[in-house]
C-alpha cells in the first residue's frame, strides 16, 4: 500500500518531504500531482472543501 494510499489527505508538500526524507527523492509538487493522476488517483473535495486524493 502507497503512502497516498494509506494517508489519502496527505498533501503534495507534505508528499515532497516525505519523499525526500525517505527515499532521497526531490520532485516538485505539481509533478507529484501530474504522476498521481496519470496513475488513476483522482482529487476529489469533500463536503467540509476539503481535498483529498483517492484511486
Amino acid at each position: 500500500m502507497s503512502t497516498v494510499e494509506k494517508h489519502p489527505d496527505i498533501t503534495m508538500p507534505e508528499l515532497m518531504v516525505r519523499l525526500l526524507e525517505e527515499h532521497h527523492m526531490k520532485a516538485d509538487p505539481a509533478e507529484l500531482s501530474r504522476f498521481l493522476c496519470r496513475c488513476g488517483f483522482k482529487y476529489k473535495k469533500s463536503a467540509a472543501g476539503l481535498g483529498m486524493r483517492t484511486r
